[in-house]
């Protein structure tokens, strides 16, 4: 008899517990679905914002975002730039995100912002050699206008562009 009331206490015990620690992570992941979904809108509007900039001509580049003081020194200063993964990463929300996730987001990230760095850079050289180009052709011997023969006898601007 005594056998059986241990049994059933214990098995009673045990099923509790389980109960209580199911309840608990269900809980847990009722509070943390808010947090969640609100980093996760956050990052997509933040993705989609780096995407129309490309999609317009014109990517982002590191300083379109608030910069922080990373190091200060008597000499000098250290800032760096803070977009919204990088934040994250700062403030340590990127902690709710999984391991990979966050690395993804880290990369991608970082070559959208050097490949806006690269494309402005390239559309200044691209003008500077334009410019270049076009001030060469002007001081050639015989070149008088775009209506004369800046562009050879008989050919128009549309024409050679």
């Amino acid at each position: 008899m005594l056998s059986t009331i241990l049994t059933s206490l214990v098995t009673s015990l045990i099923v509790s517990l389980l109960t209580f620690t199911v309840g608990l992570r269900t809980g847990k992941n009722q509070a943390d679905r808010p947090k969640l979904k609100e980093i996760y809108r956050r990052l997509v509007v933040h993705f989609e914002d780096l995407k129309t900039a490309i999609d317009s001509g014109s990517p982002k580049t590191w300083d379109h975002f608030d910069k922080s003081l990373r190091e200060k020194s008597p000499n000098s200063e250290s800032w760096v730039y803070l977009p919204v993964v990088r934040a994250m990463k700062q403030d340590g929300t990127i902690l709710d995100l999984p391991i990979v996730l966050a690395q993804n987001l880290e990369v991608l990230e970082r070559d959208l912002m050097n490949f806006g760095t690269d494309y402005r850079q390239q559309s200044l050289n691209a003008g500077a050699t334009v410019i270049e180009l076009i001030q060469q052709q002007a001081l050639q011997p015989g070149a008088s206008s775009a209506r004369g023969t800046l562009f050879g006898k008989g050919t128009s601007c549309t024409e050679i562009f």
